[in-house]
């Protein structure tokens, strides 16, 4: 039964992504790409995914160790009192000549918003680690996932009537938390437009890696359920 959890939500997510990317309509396909991501329903933890990600200093302390930039504050200033660079905390997961668009996408958030992201990110992994969904589906998965989520139960006999804790439950678990994409150092960059969001950072592997994220009721969340690899260092 856990198989057939996992294809729906796989197939809804991949089917959710083309439509929204779809919606770029004329549009700069890498820019319209990293749109249909940042607003993308639920996909499945792939291999990599694991839990208990380590948390770093509050206000993104430790992004600013992986981004190589001058110390800024939490708002986001130099200690000189002067606005950071337009990309300053991501400038480290960027690719000379390669597709940054989610190292580039909006602007740089503030540091109370990657502690936010952070909060969500961390329950991400625990509840990968785990298997239980409850925090997860009652705090932290944005409402367009829920419903989506919903849409699967009620259509999928192997799964109707489930709730969203008992349908993600069917995903794979990855006791321990050993896993190459789990966050290490906390959030280096938050990447903001409007209400959409990527939380970027630095895996157990060193490899950077982006979250979308959503702001609803001043509480910015998942909007996928693993992270995407960066082509950057």
């Amino acid at each position: 039964m856990g198989g057939a959890w996992k294809l729906w939500i796989l197939l809804v997510a991949a089917a959710s992504a083309l439509a929204l990317s779809a919606c770029g309509g004329g549009g700069d396909s890498s820019t319209a790409g990293t749109e249909a991501a940042a607003e993308s329903t639920a996909q499945a933890p792939g291999q990599a995914a694991a839990g208990g990600s380590e948390k770093g200093a509050q206000g993104g302390g430790a992004g600013q160790g992986a981004s190589g930039g001058g110390g800024s504050s939490g708002g986001g200033t130099t200690q000189q009192g002067s606005p950071p660079a337009k990309h300053e905390r991501s400038s480290a997961f960027r690719t000379p000549g390669g597709d940054n668009s989610i190292q580039e996408y909006g602007a740089e958030g503030k540091g109370s918003d990657r502690t936010d992201a952070e909060s969500s990110i961390d329950a991400l992994y625990a509840a990968i680690s785990s298997g239980n969904w409850g925090e997860i589906c009652d705090k932290y998965l944005s409402a367009q996932n829920i419903e989506q989520i919903e849409i699967i139960a009620e259509k999928a006999p192997q799964i109707k009537g489930k709730g969203c804790a008992e349908v993600l439950g069917g995903l794979n678990q990855v006791p321990g938390g050993q896993s190459p994409d789990r966050p290490q150092g906390g959030i280096a960059s938050m990447r903001i437009e409007g209400n959409t969001a990527f939380a970027i950072y630095r895996g157990a592997d060193g490899k950077g890696y982006a979250l979308p994220l959503k702001l609803e009721g001043g509480v910015w969340k998942l909007t996928a359920l693993a992270p995407t690899p960066l082509q950057g260092p």
